[in-house]
């Protein structure tokens, strides 16, 4: 396992949980002092056979800083932010 390519994130479906499960595959995770990068995959199980695959695409969420500096309570500082700012979005 790595941080990377980390293993899928997956969940049995209610009442077919013997049969069917969904999957969320994140991918080509990268972690700089500007931005976090990351790629996104769904995938659909029957039994332990991928029947589905749905790329999502990658993004990249910027890392702001304050006063120069790249911590994590500058992270929490900057989701408290736009918190205030999009207030509707987050509710």
């Amino acid at each position: 396992m790595t941080a990377k390519n980390p293993p899928p994130i997956c969940v049995d479906v209610p009442y077919l949980k013997d049969e069917l499960s969904l999957c969320v595959d994140f991918y080509d995770l990268d972690f700089t002092k500007q931005n976090i990068h990351a790629c996104l995959k769904i995938e659909v199980k029957v039994a332990f056979l991928r029947i589905k695959s749905l790329d999502l695409g990658c993004f990249n969420i910027p890392i702001y800083t304050i006063d120069g500096q790249h911590t994590a309570a500058a992270v929490v500082q900057s989701i408290q932010a736009a918190r205030k700012k999009n207030d509707l979005l987050w509710k």
